[in-house]
């Protein structure tokens, strides 16, 4: 039975007209046939009844966004079964326009607007992540502008449907298959583009990807289709501010909060999304105390002058006055009061703006430095994916979250002991005899020439072992020298990167090479595993896994 004008749902929502229609369900305005109230009522499209996973999803979707009760998130407030049985809910009815649509019809706007905007976005995706709930698809489409309290800029956070709730016993993979790419390509995070665990992080990154193309009027990477665009969330790094827009008037802490929430691990990323918002606050705030200081130091400038008129007046009179009695002292202590006036000024002058804005700047950096405060304790970093320069397991995780980085561990269990003399070492009795000493005399002889023994056979010893592992160096060598253009023709872009992890035995032949996602499984991946397979290295006592990005 299809939902029409005049359908009655549950007996109490009467339904009026269609008003969207979304990838799992249609939205419709009605009213409670009580109280006349207007009510927005999404339910589950008809194709989809039969299917448990969307089911499943559409229900999580409500779910969700009623458990969290925020301001700036569609509230929920009803659920129920159509009499054919489509399962809906029901939501506060808002009369707004979309974040994209206001994009698309305004391009660009003031830094101080899309700061607002971006902050209202992130206390609500806070208070999300406080229940345990990843949005997962933060986008200008998801995001309602209303006018509430005569504000036409109050933001509505809207569309839970594939949101992940972390805290729940039942785990998301029941939701989504394994290797399944949820969300939309121009504003996911690298890590959600590779399939990897997620975390709330990954919802700051979509955030930083809004406010970016609120400032400049387009979003970072928009080039190609859906696998471009991921393949660059992941590889490439976004273009400045100047570099997009030269004529752009926000301050560059903007940009350094923009470029920080868009960096490509979580761990660089801020701790929380409440912690963006308060940076954004402080970027506000730190600008207005710089205007209120430069107006103050002019302020003081203009008294300075005025105080200087008026003390060589006064000083002028007074040299007049007593001409006849001290001409000379009068005239001198005037000239010390003008000097320290003007030394006065001049002081109070070197607390000009330019100071002041680099004063901002250096604040702003502090504040925004990778990894200050820690992570928050209940977020946890994503699986797999590691900083550069930390240690970490070579697991498909961790090698595919760094596109551009090789990395190196072995099948060992760390470098053995050091060889330890058997002879070993100790002090003499200080009490001993004369001979005792004689002894021990002849003994460090006999060590001395048994070292130089040693000594002088370690380089044969040397040049007839082969090496415990291969060096970074070494492979990357190797692995350069692989063939992979012909592998271009099967999708890949120009500089597009593919990770191999290869599985190098002791004997310098290549047991396994492996595709790393998103490329694992693909004909792409596998011509590329299929070459480095083609690789020998030089012996080692034991082998290796080895992770390496090959360039197209």
């Amino acid at each position: 039975m299809a939902v029409s004008s005049k359908t009655l749902l549950a007996d109490r929502y009467r339904v009026i007209e269609r008003i969207g229609r979304g990838g799992m369900g249609e939205v419709f305005l009605a009213e409670h046939a009580v109280i006349g109230k207007k009510v927005a009522i999404k339910i589950l499209r008809a194709e989809f009844v039969d299917r448990e996973d969307i089911t499943q999803r559409f229900l999580q979707e409500a779910r969700s966004a009623s458990d969290i009760r925020h301001d700036h998130i569609v509230d929920i407030t009803d659920f129920g079964h159509s009499p054919s049985g489509r399962p809906f809910f029901v939501m506060e009815y808002l009369e707004g326009e979309s974040l994209c649509d206001t994009l698309k019809q305004g391009g660009a706007m003031d830094w101080q607007r899309a700061r607002y905007i971006a902050i209202q976005i992130c206390r609500a995706l806070q208070a999300a992540h406080d229940k345990g709930v990843i949005h997962r698809d933060v986008k200008p489409g998801n995001c309602l502008r209303i006018t509430k309290n005569g504000d036409p800029d109050f933001i509505k956070v809207l569309d839970f449907g594939i949101a992940k709730i972390i805290n729940d016993d039942s785990t998301d993979n029941d939701l989504t298959e394994t290797g399944m790419v949820m969300g939309t390509a121009r504003y996911m995070s690298p890590e959600q583009a590779q399939s990897l665990p997620l975390d709330a992080r990954t919802d700051i990154y979509s955030v930083g990807i809004i406010l970016y193309q609120m400032i400049t009027g387009r979003v970072p990477f928009n080039d190609g289709g859906f696998v471009s665009i991921i393949s660059k969330q992941v590889n490439a790094s976004p273009p400045t501010f100047e570099a997009v827009a030269s004529d752009l008037d926000a301050p560059p802490g903007i940009e350094a909060i923009v470029m920080r929430a868009l960096a490509k691990f979580p761990t660089e990323r801020f701790p929380t999304v409440g912690d963006m918002a308060d940076a954004l606050e402080a970027v506000s705030t730190e600008s207005q105390v710089v205007a209120m200081e430069s107006q103050a130091g002019a302020t003081e400038l203009q008294a300075g002058a005025t105080e200087l008129q008026v003390a060589a007046q006064v000083g002028t009179e007074t040299v007049e006055s007593r001409a006849g009695r001290m001409p000379l002292f009068a005239a001198l202590a005037v000239l010390l009061g003008l000097g320290a006036w003007v030394m006065f000024a001049g002081d109070k002058g070197s607390k000009t703006e330019p100071q002041v804005a680099d004063a901002e700047i250096a604040s702003l950096e502090d504040k925004l430095k990778p990894g200050q405060g820690g992570l928050a304790a209940d977020v946890k970093p994503a699986v797999g994916i590691v900083p550069p320069g930390s240690a970490g397991p070579a697991s498909d995780a961790d090698s595919a979250a760094d596109p551009g980085a090789d990395s190196l561990s072995d099948q060992g269990d760390g470098e053995p002991a050091a060889d330890v003399d058997a002879n070993g070492s100790g002090a003499a009795d200080i009490g001993s005899s004369k001979s005792t000493n004689k002894t021990a005399h002849k003994d460090r002889k006999k060590t001395k020439s048994t070292s130089k023994a040693k000594k002088k056979a370690s380089p044969e010893k040397a040049s007839a072992e082969v090496p415990e592992k291969l060096t970074s160096a070494d492979i990357r060598a190797v692995l350069g020298k692989i063939e992979v253009a012909k592998c271009s023709q099967l999708g890949a872009l120009p500089g597009m990167k593919v990770k191999v992890k290869l599985m190098i035995s002791a004997d310098g032949t290549v047991a396994s090479a492996d595709a790393l996602k998103p490329f694992k499984g693909v004909a792409l991946g596998r011509c590329v595993a299929s070459a480095a397979k083609t690789a020998r290295f030089g012996k080692a006592e034991r082998g290796q896994i080895y992770t390496h990005a090959f360039k197209l």
